[in-house]
């Protein structure tokens, strides 16, 4: 599991699986010991993950990933709020589920196919789709998420795998790659939610050259949302 320590104090460990190494069958100390998401042990989100792990399973190899530190646009909490109750920012937009008061969310989970998008103006665009842990709060200043970046310009597009937990600096994940069609599956677990101080980041890419990377980041204290 080799270390690797960024700009901005930021360390990362990877993970690399025996070969055949099956989540849906490891106890969870394999899963926590090879960089994979605990288990839940709700039933809906228990046939989520074995849906997606089930696809996965035997058809990809494991990727050491490399990084930097990305100088884009951060993906920062949004930061203003209104009586209605809908809050805005200048790059956030999708859902936010709420834990039950006194409790914290230790895990998210999402899949999709990259989008090919197209910048609106032939100037430089950044677009995002991505999966995160808190941050949605006003005045919270932590978040912690993973997701997809897509540049454009010019009529050109690249594409890269980022994380962050803000407010450290966001990082580019500059091996593997991906690329629009391709179906991604990103993983967060912080245990024990509120207070952790550590996270897992799972991706997989089932589409391009069928590889995936596992990697843990020790970072900052994430709060509750």
């Amino acid at each position: 599991m080799p270390a690797i320590t960024l700009e901005d104090d930021i360390t990362i460990t990877t993970f690399r699986p025996p070969s055949g190494f099956d989540p849906l069958i490891a106890t969870a100390s394999e899963l926590e010991q090879h960089g994979f998401p605990a288990r839940p042990d709700n039933p809906l989100f228990l046939k989520l993950y074995q849906r997606i792990f089930g696809r996965l399973g035997g058809r990809f190899k494991y990727v050491e990933p490399t990084f930097r530190i990305s100088r884009d646009k951060p993906h920062d909490p949004p930061n203003r709020t209104s009586p209605s109750g809908i809050f805005t920012g200048d790059n956030w937009s999708g859902a936010v589920v709420q834990p039950p008061p006194g409790q914290s969310f230790r895990q998210v989970l999402g899949h999709w196919v990259v989008p090919n998008a197209h910048a609106p103006t032939p100037n430089p665009f950044l677009n995002s789709y991505w999966i995160g842990l808190d941050g949605f709060v006003p005045g919270a200043n932590e978040v912690l998420q993973a997701g997809v970046d897509c540049f454009l310009f010019g009529g050109l597009s690249s594409f890269y795998l980022w994380h962050q937990w803000a407010p450290s600096a966001k990082v580019s994940v500059t091996n593997p790659t991906v690329s629009a069609g391709d179906l991604v599956v990103v993983s967060i677990s912080a245990a024990p939610g509120a207070g952790a101080t550590n996270a897992t980041v799972y991706f997989a890419n089932s589409r391009n050259k069928a590889q995936k990377v596992i990697f843990v980041l020790p970072a900052k204290r994430i709060t509750q949302s």
